[in-house]
């Protein structure tokens, strides 16, 4: 009998082991198909590479690269061995965005994961300072809350997909050189939190990420460059924790990881405690 035992159970077990092999074996080597918003240049331009280099090579997963400046588009479909979709949008033309980004999700036959990397850049010219958050408001805002309903949309549709947006580590408190720029990335953040939420309730397997960088040297800046920096990584390596946090399916995720402590700061410091620390780092600058 015990031996009668012990067989069935061997047995049970095998087919448990088999039963997860055969659910988690075909989602790693699932063709997937990407659309990368931003991927024109910085971490975008970095994520497509990466996505190419570990993905694609091996599944055949399929990108669409989207971006403003077409020419960029094509250098990249150039360099990377995958086969790929361009489309130029500007997403704070709302109404055209939306037609191309629904035309591009239809040329590639659906889509399974959005990345949204686009945004308009903080300045810190207090001469030029409503220009700059009128364009802010509507990139961030209007322009990334478009292309996120229709992501979300597809997605709710066909009951499966992963949303992954790029907001900032300014995003947790308002930053007195750009209110406009924080402020932004705070929607961004919300927003996202919301759509997840909402997912989350519906039930649905539709994943949402939120990737908050620090410091990462861009095409338009080099922030190690710059007095008062730290921690300022590459797009390389950002590209890198981002790719490994979409594969885990992870909620947030900070750009580098120890980024997590300053959040914490941020979070939980009090108002007198903030605004000190601002003025020393202000005065640092100033000096430097």
């Amino acid at each position: 009998m015990r031996i009668v035992r012990k067989h069935k159970t061997s047995v049970l077990l095998c087919t448990i082991i088999c039963c997860l092999f055969s659910i988690t074996y075909p989602l790693e080597n699932n063709k997937q198909k990407i659309i990368i918003v931003g991927a024109s240049s910085g971490i975008g331009r970095a994520l497509a590479k990466h996505y190419a280099t570990c993905d694609c090579e091996k599944s055949g997963c399929e990108i669409g690269l989207v971006g403003r400046r077409t020419r960029f588009l094509k250098s990249l479909q150039n360099e990377i061995p995958t086969k790929t979709y361009i489309k130029t949008i500007d997403i704070a033309d709302t109404k055209t965005a939306t037609t191309k980004f629904e035309e591009l999700i239809e040329e590639m036959g659906g889509i399974d994961i959005c990345i949204i990397t686009a945004g308009a850049y903080a300045t810190f010219n207090p001469d030029d300072e409503w220009s700059s958050t009128k364009r802010l408001i509507s990139v961030d805002v209007i322009g990334f809350a478009n292309i996120v309903s229709i992501a979300m949309d597809h997605f709710e549709t066909q009951e499966s997909g992963h949303l992954v947006g790029i907001t900032s580590i300014d995003a947790l408190r308002g930053i007195a050189e750009a209110p406009g720029y924080s402020a932004a990335k705070a929607y961004e953040s919300l927003y996202l939190e919301g759509w997840r939420n909402r997912m989350q309730q519906k039930k649905l397997p539709i994943y949402v990420t939120e990737v908050m960088p620090g410091w990462v040297d861009v095409e338009h800046t080099t922030f190690s460059d710059l007095p008062g920096t730290f921690w300022v990584t590459s797009t390389q390596e950002a590209a890198q924790q981002i790719y490994n946090a979409i594969k885990t399916g992870k909620k947030r995720v900070y750009v580098t990881k120890r980024w997590e402590l300053v959040s914490w700061f941020l979070k939980l410091a009090p108002d007198w405690l903030f605004h000190m620390l601002m003025q020393n780092k202000n005065k640092c600058n100033n000096i430097a």
